[in-house]
């Protein structure tokens, strides 16, 4: 099925300012700065982020520093909103959980874009919390980079044993797969070294998805709550419709992402956020397709893909 002529796709983007909206505050932007942000793709003609001009939130977009690449500054979209609304509108926001020392954090998948962002933001605001990576085995020097305390390989069969024998009480993980058996393999990972666990619902471990829990396979230890997800998509602060379902306009978590966004041009300049790895594209525009391809032939781990969409980009 293919998508109407009307619709364009692409959500993380980064460029120049070409002229501002009349409801802009005109002190935030100027014509001819550099920004980046993120936008609905597939929603709208005059939205999507593939194509050589869009229209943008100002309130979903932020100042790149002028020692930044643009081409790395549009991996920060998505991405690190997933990984915010992840950490502290569900995991760190109305739990008694403990923060500090005896803090762990579990992120399965944290090679990915969500994952990556999740690791550096956590090692930022709680730097005293014990950081556990799920990823494949040629990333785990990279995570380490970004905060992590101790990576395992999540394809393999003794990985839930070698976590658990770290004896640390992780109540917090974030899933940034969500698909297959990634959610029962992270909340098996959770449990203490005695296996399952039996507790009020209250005082269950925590674990966010970032897919709807109808997309997990196999069963989920009953002391892991794992009903809870996130969708970048309501950061937009409009209604929308996502795999079938219809999903209010959500001013709090736009606001929440706005916030977000702003504070991100100074963690950038002080280089306490660094943009993932990426990989420059030839061919731009015309040859986006060509991306989908590395994608879905699985040849794209532990990176973003980047065009640019003006034309031809050297490679070799």
């Amino acid at each position: 099925m293919s998508l109407p002529p009307s619709k364009v796709i692409g959500c993380d983007f980064s460029g120049t300012v070409t002229a501002l909206g009349s409801a802009v505050d005109q002190s935030s932007f100027s014509p001819g700065d550099r920004v980046a942000g993120i936008v609905h793709g597939c929603c709208h003609s005059h939205t999507g982020a593939f194509a050589e001009y869009l229209v943008a939130d100002a309130n979903l977009c932020f100042r790149v520093p002028n020692t930044l690449p643009l081409e790395q500054a549009c991996t920060l979209g998505v991405g690190w909103i997933s990984a915010m609304q992840a950490l502290f509108q569900r995991l760190y926001h109305d739990d008694n959980g403990p923060v500090g020392s005896e803090d762990t954090l579990l992120i399965y998948s944290a090679a990915t874009n969500m994952g990556m962002h999740a690791l550096q933001q956590a090692r930022i605001d709680h730097p005293k919390t014990f950081i556990i990576g799920l990823a494949s085995q040629r990333h785990h020097d990279m995570l380490r980079k970004f905060g992590a305390d101790q990576v395992f390989d999540y394809s393999s069969t003794s990985v839930v044993d070698e976590v658990r024998k770290l004896g640390r009480d992780v109540r917090r993980a974030i899933d940034c797969h969500s698909e297959g058996r990634s959610t029962v393999i992270a909340a098996e990972c959770m449990l203490p070294n005695d296996g399952p666990e039996t507790c009020p619902a209250k005082d269950r471990r925590r674990l966010i998805r970032s897919l709807p829990p109808s997309m997990i396979s196999g069963t989920v230890p009953q002391s892991v709550r794992a009903d809870e997800w996130i969708l970048s998509y309501t950061a937009l602060g409009k209604p929308f419709w996502f795999l079938f379902k219809h999903y209010p306009a959500m001013p709090e978590d736009y606001n929440s992402a706005s916030t977000y966004l702003k504070n991100l041009t100074c963690l950038l300049e002080e280089g306490k956020v660094v943009p993932v790895p990426h990989r420059l594209m030839p061919g731009g525009l015309g040859d986006i397709g060509k991306g989908f391809e590395e994608i879905r032939a699985g040849r794209v781990r532990g990176e973003k893909l980047v065009y640019r969409v003006a034309g031809e980009v050297d490679v070799a």
